[in-house]
């Protein structure tokens, strides 16, 4: 990302469901790999890659295995733990209340961890976002 691009401060990247329709037992989607790289650690890279200074992880089903497929590859990352699933919107706040521990006060970017969104596309958005001055 070029130095005159803005990006928020923190991406709270929610992956702590169980992703029953992937119908495995023992692997949470967001650990699917996709060409061999964990579809988690993919989407943790586009968002640095993109600016955010600070990803925020909520876990909860299977909560030890996501965190150690991340630590495999990044150090850093803040882990939330989200006990029980009670949908996105719960999760969306179990990684605002950990922000709130961090005096995190930055723009944040809330994504789904099974999505892969390409940095120039986060780019595009950043821009719009900051020229437009939107909430």
């Amino acid at each position: 990302m070029s130095n005159s691009r803005r990006a928020p401060g923190y991406c709270i990247i929610l992956a702590a469901g169980a992703g029953t329709r992937m119908r495995s037992p023992h692997l949470p989607k967001v650990c699917f790999p996709i060409a061999g790289i964990p579809a988690i650690n993919r989407a943790v890279a586009s968002y640095l890659e993109s600016g955010i200074r600070q990803p925020i992880l909520v876990v909860g089903y299977a909560a030890e295995k996501v965190m150690q497929t991340v630590s495999r590859q990044y150090n850093g990352i803040l882990y939330a733990y989200q006990p029980e699933q009670r949908g996105t919107a719960h999760a969306a706040r179990v990684g605002m209340d950990a922000l709130k521990t961090i005096g995190g006060q930055d723009d944040v970017l809330v994504v789904a961890g099974d999505r892969l969104i390409h940095p120039s596309v986060l780019e595009q958005l950043f821009e719009q976002y900051y020229s437009r001055q939107a909430d």
